[in-house]
């Protein structure tokens, strides 16, 4: 009779279309779209003071799905954009929002399933100076996880708020650590930390721009200005797909 020879697991990223090896039939994919933008942080440059921060973008939602594949058949792979960063505020104008990560979608050419999930929403804009102790807005809520045939929904991670006087952290996923901020009280509102996805969310930025998301996350809010124009937030990850599967010799 015919031995059956397990291979050592095998676990790597995809940035483009994969072939299944031989000897594989089945394979788990983790699919996390793009991390949305951080908000631009509001201005404060003729005469105002404290801006507030703009918001963090919100991670991708993220899919976990074991799929039945067949060996040499290709599955298309198309990575969620990153959601583009918002421009600071400059007067005492408000910043600009964050733009939403894209969605990643995996496509099997012979098994013929899908699986999709959809990018973070970007942050809002921090508001310009009005006078002193002027706030920003809260950052976008997580975007939700598409279900492929085979799919399970996992929700997107939020984006942090931002207000000069209470900025707050990104919220956590299972996998990752929504974006940090300083909370520090400081001329200028701090931005928003981004929301973590199967990677980190951004961090806020304070008196600086956002910092950038990884593997989904969101970029950070941008600082807000103080009697300075508003600082950009930071664009989201690129959306993220990892495989892991066995070989199996006959």
């Amino acid at each position: 009779m015919p031995t059956r020879v397990m291979r050592k697991p095998t676990s790597q990223s995809l940035t483009s279309n994969w072939t299944v090896p031989a000897g594989v039939y089945i394979a788990t994919f983790t699919v996390a779209g793009g991390g949305g933008g951080g908000g631009g942080g509001g201005g404060a440059n003729s005469g105002g003071q404290n801006a507030g921060g703009g918001g963090g973008g919100a991670g991708g939602a993220v899919n976990i799905c074991t799929m039945p594949v067949v060996p040499g058949e290709t599955i298309t792979v198309s990575l969620g954009a990153a959601g583009s960063s918002g421009a600071g505020g400059t007067g005492t104008g408000a910043g600009s929002a964050g733009g939403a990560g894209g969605t990643t979608e995996l496509s099997a050419g012979t098994s013929g399933w899908k699986i999709r999930s959809a990018g973070g929403n970007g942050g809002a804009a921090g508001a310009g100076s009005v006078g002193f102790g002027s706030s920003g807005s809260a950052g976008g809520a997580g975007g939700s996880g598409g279900i492929g045939q085979y799919g399970y929904n996992w929700a997107g991670g939020k984006a942090g708020d931002s207000y000069s006087t209470n900025p707050v952290a990104g919220t956590n996923s299972i996998f990752a650590n929504g974006g940090t901020v300083n909370t520090t009280l400081a001329a200028g509102g701090t931005g928003g930390g981004g929301g973590a996805s199967y990677g980190a969310g951004g961090t806020g930025g304070f008196a600086t721009t956002g910092g950038a998301g990884s593997q989904g996350g969101g970029g950070g809010g941008g600082a807000g200005g103080y009697i300075t124009n508003g600082y950009a937030g930071s664009a989201g990850a690129q959306g993220y797909v990892l495989v892991q599967y066995e070989q199996v010799n006959v």
